[in-house]
């Protein structure tokens, strides 16, 4: 009875709530800035994350924890990634740049690949541009204008 017991333990998936992957998410920065509790509801019915059943259950979504993992490792293999509004705000909060770039002037740097964005870009995030790109995409402008 013991061997039945655990090959039915074995051959469980295990689920994680929506409000763990949340947490995950703030605590590791996988994204900056992470996704709202509505995005992540999106990625579940949109099929983003593969879920138990097609509703949220009486305990909210249930997110397999491999497809979580999955999307997490794809998103997030080259490192932290910031969406297009971070960005933004650090170009304006830095003056990186004035005026600063418009959503799709960053779209085009993102399409011209200036910025290394993940292979899946844009998703259902938009676009994730790795942060280490931006970084040097921003050191680039430092020597552009130290060679004027």
């Amino acid at each position: 009875m013991s061997n039945i017991f655990e090959k039915n333990l074995m051959s469980i998936r295990p689920t994680v709530r929506l409000c763990e992957i949340e947490r995950r998410l703030k605590k590791n920065k996988v994204v900056i800035p992470p996704p709202t509790r509505s995005t992540l509801v999106n990625m579940c019915e949109d099929g983003t994350f593969e879920t138990a059943g097609n509703n949220p259950t009486s305990m909210g979504w249930l997110v397999y924890e491999d497809s979580y993992v999955k999307w997490k490792d794809s998103v997030s293999s080259g490192g932290t990634v910031l969406r297009l509004s971070e960005i933004e705000a650090l170009i304006r909060t830095h003056k990186i740049i004035t005026p600063p770039l418009s959503r799709g002037t960053l779209i085009n740097l993102c399409k011209a690949k200036v910025l290394e964005t993940t292979p899946e870009s844009p998703t259902s995030l938009g676009w994730l541009v790795y942060e280490t790109s931006f970084l040097e995409w921003v050191k680039s402008l430092n020597c552009v204008e130290a060679r004027n």
